[in-house]
């Protein structure tokens, strides 16, 4: 152990940083989040994040009971918007970008959306 100057105290030495992804596989795991809008029985949008959107769905509906508190007084909830990202800050950046939209930006946003997956189809 070190002592600081100043005081004498003991200081305890930094501790190591530890594999943070997967030490039992020995590589890291790509980690790929959805951002999603879920349109809400009352008209009203819940923007989030997750893994799984229809997972998350289903739990914003009841399924599970983990679903958002805004959601549970709104259900049924069904995506109505979803967008794919390889790492959670880029998922996260996005969604406070579209909670500060207005709610025409957010309606003119999830109906280009559907127009380009029915123009795929």
């Amino acid at each position: 152990m070190c002592s600081n100057v100043t005081s004498g105290r003991k200081l305890r030495p930094a501790p190591r940083l530890l594999w943070m992804f997967a030490p039992s596989r020995g590589t890291p795991h790509v980690m790929d989040y959805t951002l999603y809008i879920l349109a809400c029985a009352d008209g009203t949008l819940y923007t989030g994040i997750a893994r799984d959107a229809e997972r998350r769905a289903a739990e914003h509906n009841g399924a599970t009971g983990k679903g958002a508190r805004y959601t549970a007084s709104r259900r049924p909830v069904r995506i109505v918007y979803r967008a794919a990202f390889a790492s959670r800050s880029e998922a996260l950046r996005e969604e406070i970008r579209i909670k500060r939209l207005t709610r025409a930006q957010k309606d003119t946003l999830i109906a280009e959306a559907a127009a380009t997956v029915a123009a795929a189809s």
